[in-house]
């Protein structure tokens, strides 16, 4: 288990874990609940962890909720849709 402290470090170049989270939580948000079901459940996070902003490190436990609550709205649509 990673500690909400080791998530947010920056290792090299590479993103932190928790920017990782909420940028793959961003892209299931743009694709499969903003493009296909024409809602934005979190519209603050391509600003934070989007493309070519600038590197962050958000909360863990905020990445995660987003995480979950986006996936579980692209699930049901995925579930029933395709």
């Amino acid at each position: 288990m990673v500690s909400a402290e080791n998530a947010q470090q920056h290792l090299g170049p590479m993103n932190c874990i928790s920017w990782i989270v909420g940028h793959l939580a961003s892209q299931e948000n743009l694709y499969w609940v903003v493009r296909a079901q024409g809602k934005d459940l979190a519209p603050e996070l391509e600003k934070l962890v989007g493309w070519g902003q600038p590197a962050s490190t958000p909360p863990l436990h905020e990445m995660w909720a987003i995480w979950r609550t986006v996936t579980a709205t692209a699930d049901e649509y995925l579930d029933t849709n395709i």
